[in-house]
């Protein structure tokens, strides 16, 4: 009697086990489309039905196949692509695939919705090999905070993930792509859209092109851009091969068209980091000149913008000095990680947080009067164990800030060979808290500059806060300067949103 129940409860799984080899999974959303794709054997005859209720399966998906091309790809395998157009925005929609007896379990996903609304996105990158790692990231970190915690996350609607690049170890590998990414991602993949950008890891392989549909408003995949809500996304291509001042101009006019489109926030990823804590040989030039271009664009428009990279196998979160523009090292989803003290590192002035731990990151958007786009890390453990440590870092960006008040220098103060410069307590009229002190020193009206600092509120740098100590208000100048010289000293504090206040008056020293 068991052993027929047990039969009778296995049915299920056994009509639709070898119905897939990968997928499906979703690509190309929309407010009114979304592709399905998923890998089977040529040789049977699938049907696609969907509709708005499990129960009203009752529309028929047409799709096509095509041939994957690469070495020690089985000559039966073929990859199918269902196209589902005309759908109604912000809505969710059913579908279940079948083969004769061979009947899928009921999927899901929901169309990308019209104008400004609340919503969510995640960013993952380097899964490379370690794809027993990114199996439990998934599962026991991201799937629970993601998708069943809506209090930790708002509850606004999860619509997508961005992957910056390297999805597997060696992308001309057809093996690796099930083994490595399709595998272990396979709870994210059947829910919503995963919009990668290409790494070094994917070789510029035909297999990458074949497996992903990416919009086609850029050059053939490399880079493209798409609008969901009042975020404009911009995926970008920083292989060697790539780095063109072709793409750096195509970036300008997307960002010039996103200001006339009245977006609040800019959004770039790419897989290579201008500049990486963690590993110093991850730092690319190419990525410095798109970043240079952000932060010029953020400075012209007083839009925020955002750049999310991968490749450093560790999590960073700096800000620009000059700009409202601020840069994530999202990784690593899976891939091996780069940990203090192996590698060539260093301690950059623009960043605050570089954590050597597993992970992913969620952005969140609310709109509004002044529409804020949140981040939030969630790390999983570190190279010695695996645990879920919930949200390590988290900031956010407002699309109006109002600028801190303008500080006022107290006294200045020369004790024991060295400088104290005091200011006074940090205000900010919208409540934010207080991120940076700048300081300059100048004997010649600040035409040229003899001394200046930025001290952060935090520095998490090597396992530990090095600003911990610090004072943001009492400053100690690092340097010996000659007193009465006619030295003047200047401050000027930036809030949590990155609004920096005016100038303080000039202070003798």
């Amino acid at each position: 009697m068991r052993q027929g129940i047990l039969f009778a409860l296995l049915l299920p799984t056994l009509a639709w086990a070898n119905l897939f080899h990968v997928g499906p999974y979703l690509q190309r959303p929309g407010s009114n489309q979304m592709i399905v794709k998923w890998e089977a054997d040529k040789n049977k005859s699938f049907s696609l039905k969907y509709g708005i209720s499990k129960d009203q399966l009752n529309q028929i998906g047409t799709f096509s196949t095509e041939k994957l091309q690469g070495k020690k790809i089985p000559p039966h395998r073929a990859l199918y692509k269902a196209q589902l157009k005309g759908l109604t925005s912000n809505k969710r929609y059913f579908y279940q695939i079948s083969n004769g007896s061979e009947v899928s379990p009921i999927y899901s996903f929901k169309t990308f919705p019209q104008g400004k609304r609340n919503f969510s996105f995640l960013a993952l990158s380097d899964g490379q090999n370690g794809y027993k790692a990114t199996e439990r990231v998934v599962r026991e970190s991201l799937m629970p905070h993601a998708f069943d915690n809506p209090t930790l996350t708002k509850g606004f609607p999860v619509e997508m993930a961005l992957f910056a690049g390297d999805l597997v170890q060696n992308g001309a590998s057809y093996g690796q792509w099930k083994k490595h990414f399709f595998d272990p991602l396979a709870p994210i993949l059947k829910r919503i859209p995963v919009i990668p950008v290409i790494g070094n890891h994917e070789m510029d392989h035909r297999l990458y092109f074949s497996f992903f549909d990416l919009p086609e408003n850029g050059f053939k995949e490399h880079w493209y851009f798409f609008d969901l809500g009042n975020v404009r996304f911009i995926g970008l291509d920083t292989n060697t091969r790539y780095r063109k001042k072709v793409q750096l101009d195509w970036l300008k006019e997307v960002l010039d068209d996103a200001h006339k489109k009245g977006i609040d926030f800019v959004v770039g990823y790419f897989h290579h980091p201008h500049e990486s804590e963690l590993w110093l040989l991850g730092n690319t030039k190419f990525s410095g000149k798109i970043q240079r271009v952000l932060e010029d664009f953020s400075i012209k428009s007083e839009i925020p913008t955002v750049h999310l990279c991968g490749h450093t196998h560790g999590y960073s979160r700096g800000h620009s000095l000059r700009a409202n523009h601020s840069m994530i090292t999202v990784a690593s989803i899976g891939g091996k990680l780069d940990q203090w003290g192996k590698h060539r590192q260093r301690d950059y002035l623009e960043y605050l947080v570089s954590l050597d731990q597993y992970g992913w990151v969620m952005g969140e958007v609310e709109t509004g009067v002044n529409p804020t786009l949140t981040f939030k890390r969630f790390s999983y453990g570190d190279a010695h164990s695996f645990y879920d440590m919930g949200i390590k870092d988290e900031f956010t960006l407002k699309r109006y800030n109002e600028a801190p008040n303008k500080p006022v220098i107290k006294e200045t103060l020369v004790k024991d060979g060295g400088l104290s410069v005091t200011g006074n307590e940090f205000v900010d009229p919208d409540s934010d808290g207080h991120l940076t002190t700048h300081l300059q020193i100048s004997k010649n009206n600040f035409k040229s500059v003899k001394y200046e600092d930025y001290i952060h509120f935090q520095n998490v740098y090597f396992g530990e806060d090095k600003n911990r100590h610090k004072s943001m208000t009492d400053i100690m100048v690092s340097r010996k300067l000659p007193v009465g010289k006619g030295y003047k000293a200047r401050i000027r504090y930036r809030d949590k949103a990155l609004g920096w206040s005016e100038w303080s008056n000039s202070f003798s020293i």
